[in-house]
């Protein structure tokens, strides 16, 4: 994904390309979150609808690596707090998930959530201050709205329901099985490179799986390659 290709095309990734959002893309987007609310709002609905896609520890990772790896803990915070889960056991995965991704992330001085929002003095950064609610300020964030478009928080997905309603079965299985190479990598501290030598992959084919773009690689070849996993 290229970040830099302007802001509608971030908003179109999130919302209707989400299967090709790899670790390192969202890391950015959530770098980006903190100067536009409503990319925040869009941002955390792809987090409630897509996080089973994100290998928790590759985007742990990717977090510790890019400028505010803190600014996610509001949006998975803001879901647990005010989102319904179709379940108990997709709730407790969920949680699990959750402390994998901000395993080590420590909160920030004290400080408000959105910059530019509000002119410095001005009643409405006052009402931040103020009124911050807990999602933020658990984590010495100041802001006063829930991330859901509308404040309505909606329901946790998960792959088989959203399977049934806007994603392609094929693509979800061929993003199931790249994540199985990713954890391979994670689990053994592997480089692209010694996992292209396990499987027997072409280098750029795992550079690709790792980013998610999986566009020209098929699901008979990812079969083929995870069969042992």
């Amino acid at each position: 994904m290229n970040l830099k290709s302007g802001e509608s095309s971030i908003y179109y990734k999130l919302q209707n390309q989400a299967l090709s959002l790899g670790e390192k893309d969202v890391a950015r987007i959530f770098d980006m979150v903190r100067f536009d609310p409503r990319l925040m709002e869009v941002a955390t609905e792809f987090i409630r609808d897509y996080w089973w896609n994100l290998n928790s520890a590759v985007l742990n990772k990717s977090l510790k690596n890019s400028k505010y790896p803190y600014s996610i803990r509001p949006t998975i915070s803001a879901i647990l707090k005010n989102s319904t889960f179709p379940n108990n056991n997709i709730r407790q995965q969920f949680i699990e998930w959750y402390e994998s991704v901000v395993s080590g992330i420590k909160s920030p001085p004290l400080q408000l959530f959105y910059f530019g929002l509000s002119k410095i003095g001005s009643r409405s950064m006052e009402r931040e201050q103020t009124e911050a609610i807990p999602c933020f300020l658990d984590f010495n964030l100041l802001a006063k709205d829930i991330p859901f478009n509308k404040g309505l928080p909606g329901t946790v997905k998960t792959k088989e329901l959203l399977t049934h309603v806007r994603i392609d079965a094929k693509e979800a299985l061929k993003s199931e099985l790249a994540s199985k190479i990713k954890h391979l990598k994670i689990a053994e501290k592997l480089t692209n490179e010694q996992i292209a030598k396990r499987l027997d992959m072409n280098r750029s084919f795992v550079s690709n799986i790792m980013n998610n773009r999986l566009e020209h690689i098929t699901v008979d070849y990812l079969l083929e390659k995870t069969k042992s996993l």
